[in-house]
């Protein structure tokens, strides 16, 4: 119970968005017009709109904020400035955030990052790099929000390339801190205590210490989930001295509860009240119902275990009073499980069956909230969705019909002039009967010389720059697509026995896989290539959260090749799905030392090489031949003919793999 609760209590890394030097009065409507439109140069107009956004955004003042929205688009069109059109539609996006309008808050955003895309990357300004890092900073805590977790882990990515390219220390500081979290939430232990680390090294090198207080803090409980308790108390005990530095009482008020709790896990139960006793003081001093309500449990524990019932059975009573007031019935549960347990322990049955039966309820009841909520958030990505495509079929109707009329206005210009032009030539050569036919032949030949240029002009109405838009969009489309198929198999496996949910969950990660794909084709600029290790990192993290074992796994990877198509990934990418998900699900069957997982992939001469496998248990050869109904042996026989490769296996300490193939796209060429 105790892991699971750590996390809970991470310290989140927050971005602020930096508001301009310049102080800016609020003004009502009236005189914001009036002021706004005394200016009459439109650059400095613009630049006015936009360091006094953020200024009314703060203000929650709409209608001022709908003024200064609809001038600053059109003044930003006007000068061709898409640096101001996407500052402007980051700071759309952040007022919707603030109404908790995810939705639309998350189309803003695509909008910013289209028009950061149009800048060449030599001409961008530091202001501009730092707004558009902003950007996928805020688009990857929505999609955090939304439970995208792989989506957003690649949102982050991106601005902490851009942060890095530029040395904003403190907000690559800050990146760090959230891909730590993230990590942590997808229960990639390893890879969150790695982040962590670089988060602490930074702020120790800023001299933040508030940073470096809630480095230490998330740290110390990476360190408690590995049961690394002497290195878990040390970074408890440095987040506290740093938060007592700070005067940030109910910080550290978190910090003495968390060591409270390190004392009794190692059974020094001295040590472990007196540090209760100091949180609880703390959470009473800032009158933190909460607080006082987590410590109380503790507490109870601690009692429980010194064998007190009188004060065992007084601070979890308290503790379930205060979270019930709280409507926190995450906690309720909690020390309704702690009370099931303290009295099993005393052989009071009923009253154990009492408090296990009250904690299962509350567990359903939150269940069904939870269902609530993502059957609302699905209903409103679809009615999202429904509106988009009306959207996009009316504008291509629009289009259509005004490609019409100046086709048709076109051609009877044409035909005017070749009339005029005739009647012309047969009143002045009359007498000239066969020049004049030479002549009709002439124009007839220019007539259906000008047809076939309408022709091939309408099928090149659409620009490098709109097709570049449409193939992104349907990458887009088809990534989406396949999530909400994700999602309905995952409401399928809902309803399903174990058996169906095992064979669910492998549709799911293969479905995942050639989600990646289209979503690293969406966020790239070049179509035609997808970074291979970028790819496989997010692969391998999404199978580590989906066959999450109660022990640690360490998976590793070795990337040389630097980009792949996607005619090779696309198999690539479902062949090393297939493997890594057989040894997370077969390799190790119970906790062992080293449980070990590798991916490798460098060139050989002209060809790229696989090395993929696992230290765990193996399996005979014979289930090679002889087991024809293992659809993932098969899947994996069949991609690796798929890139015309031969692939060998062996079987010794563990299974192991290398698959040697040329890119598809080389193929395709020659």
């Amino acid at each position: 119970m105790r892991k699971r609760l750590l996390y809970s209590f991470l310290i989140i890394g927050i971005t602020i968005l930096l508001l301009p030097s310049q102080s800016v009065a609020i003004q009502n409507l009236d005189s914001l017009k009036t002021s706004i439109n005394s200016i009459s140069d439109k650059k400095e107009k613009l630049y006015t709109i936009e360091i006094s956004l953020p200024h009314y955004i703060m203000a929650r003042d709409v209608k001022s904020l709908d003024f200064l929205f609809d001038l600053g688009i059109d003044l930003a069109k006007e000068t061709k400035s898409d640096s101001s059109l996407a500052f402007i539609y980051l700071h759309q996006g952040i007022d919707k955030y603030y109404y908790g309008n995810f939705i639309e808050s998350k189309e803003f955003y695509h909008q910013a990052i289209a028009e950061y895309l149009k800048i060449p990357e030599p001409i961008k300004s530091k202001r501009v790099k730092i707004n558009e890092a902003n950007t996928y900073n805020n688009l990857a805590i929505i999609n955090k929000k939304q439970g995208l977790y792989t989506i957003s882990l690649q949102n982050f990515q991106i601005a902490l390339t851009i942060r890095s390219g530029i040395n904003d220390s403190l907000q690559v500081a800050n990146t760090y801190l959230n891909i730590g979290n993230l990590y942590n939430r997808l229960r990639n232990i390893n890879k969150s205590k790695e982040y962590y680390l670089k988060a602490r090294n930074t702020y120790l090198d800023l001299g933040n210490d508030f940073g470096l207080a809630s480095a230490n803090h998330n740290l110390g409980l990476v360190h408690e989930l590995l049961d690394e308790y002497d290195e878990a108390l040390e970074a408890y005990k440095q987040s506290y001295r740093m938060y007592l530095k700070q005067d940030r009482i109910k910080s550290m008020g978190i910090s003495l509860n968390n060591i409270g709790n390190i004392f009794i896990i190692i059974e020094n139960y001295d040590s472990a009240i007196v540090y209760l006793n100091k949180a609880l003081l703390v959470y009473e001093e800032v009158k933190d119902s909460v607080g006082i309500g987590m410590v109380l449990l503790n507490m109870g524990n601690y009692y429980s275990l010194i064998n007190d019932d009188a004060k065992s059975l007084e601070c979890y009573y308290q503790s379930l009073k205060i979270n019930r007031d709280q409507g926190i019935k995450d906690k309720e549960i909690d020390v309704c499980r702690s009370l099931a347990n303290h009295f099993e322990i005393k052989s009071d049955y009923k009253q154990a069956y009492y408090f296990l039966d009250l904690a299962n309820k509350l567990e359903s009841e939150i269940k069904s909230d939870e269902d609530e909520e993502r059957f609302q958030r699905l209903d409103e990505y679809y009615r999202e969705e429904a509106n988009i495509k009306n959207m996009a079929i009316k504008e291509l109707e629009l289009q259509h019909s005004k490609n019409s009329l100046e086709n048709s206005r076109k051609f009877t210009i044409a035909l005017i002039v070749g009339l005029f032009i005739i009647l012309l030539l047969l009143t002045l050569q009359y007498r000239r009967y066969n020049a004049t036919n030479a002549i009709k032949k002439e124009l007839e030949i220019a007539n259906s010389e000008l047809t076939r240029i309408n022709r091939e002009y309408e099928q090149t109405l659409i620009s490098e720059e709109e097709k570049e838009m449409l193939l992104r969009e349907i990458h887009h489309r088809v990534k989406n697509n396949l999530q909400i198929i994700n999602s309905l198999l995952r409401f399928q496996a809902m309803k399903g026995g174990e058996e169906s949910r095992d064979l669910i969950m492998e549709l799911q990660t293969r479905i995942t896989a050639m989600s990646l794909l289209h979503e690293q084709l969406y966020m790239n600029k070049d179509f035609t290539k997808i970074n291979v290790n970028d790819y496989i990192e997010l692969l391998l993290s999404n199978l580590s959260s989906a066959y999450a074992k109660d022990f640690p796994i360490e998976i590793t990877q070795n990337i040389e090749v630097e980009s792949l198509g996607l005619d090779t990934l696309h198999p690539l990418g479902l062949l090393i799905n297939e493997i890594v998900s057989n040894s997370l699900k077969h390799a190790f069957k119970e906790k062992r030392e080293q449980c070990k997982i590798y991916v490798n992939i460098f060139k050989k001469g002209d060809l790229c090489c696989l090395e993929i496998g696992d230290n765990g248990v193996g399996f005979k050869k014979e289930s090679l031949i002889k087991d024809s109904s293992n659809l993932g042996l098969e899947l994996i026989e069949s991609l690796a003919k798929q890139l015309e490769s031969d692939m060998e296996t062996i079987i010794e300490n563990g299974t192991h793999y290398t698959i040697c193939f040329k890119s598809m796209e080389n193929k395709s060429r020659i």
